[in-house]
């Protein structure tokens, strides 16, 4: 048990970024970070941390407009199609693949931001 306390203490995405600034090595990052934590009692605010999901309702917010991009695209091109299948199920396909490619992709790009 106590080996999975060390490893928890020791892997977490601080002591990633503290290594990236300071270019120190690893595990001395994460022993400063950790230190660092401890001594100022920040460790009950990292438990709480909300930029995740604030960062992911952005990601969502995005994922949505890009949808309604997608599904007026569809619109514009096949609103008069003769065939109802193509008029309504190219718009809803083109947003729903729309939506899904913007959502993944703001979310890859906010994921720097929240480290």
């Amino acid at each position: 048990l106590n080996c999975i306390q060390w490893l928890i203490e020791y892997f977490n995405k601080y002591a990633y970024a503290h290594c990236a600034i300071y270019g120190t090595s690893f595990i001395s990052s994460a022993s400063n970070t950790f230190k660092l934590f401890a001594n100022e009692g920040i460790t009950a605010l990292l438990n709480d941390d909300l930029t995740g999901s604030v960062l992911f309702c952005g990601a969502l917010i995005s994922g949505i407009a890009t949808g309604a991009v997608g599904y007026g695209i569809g619109y514009a091109f096949y609103h008069d199609h003769e065939d109802k299948e193509v008029r309504e199920g190219v718009p809803v396909g083109l947003g729903v693949y729309g939506g899904f490619i913007g959502l993944v992709l703001c979310v890859c790009v906010l994921t720097v931001v929240k480290s």
